[in-house]
């Protein structure tokens, strides 16, 4: 599938896409509780870039989106 052609699927559908945003992108605090991490811990799993956004926009106050299958991993394989 081209892009163009994916887009005009994501326009016509955007109730979809609006869902599975709402069910798998997570701002920090919420991402931490998936983890299981307190705020200083995840702070230091994105540090030290064992937690990567999925996205990320903004230019003065950045703000960072983490998908959901890569906070379950995580929790799953991290030190206990």
């Amino acid at each position: 599938m081209k892009k163009d052609q994916l887009f005009d699927l994501m326009d016509n559908n955007l109730e979809i896409v609006k869902e599975w945003i709402q069910e798998n992108l997570f701002m920090a605090n919420e991402a931490k509780n998936i983890t299981g991490q307190s705020p200083y811990g995840f702070k230091q799993s994105v540090w030290t870039n064992q937690i990567k956004s999925f996205i990320h926009f903004g230019n003065e106050r950045k703000t960072h989106l983490y998908l959901k299958k890569d906070l379950l991993e995580y929790r799953k394989n991290k030190r206990k």
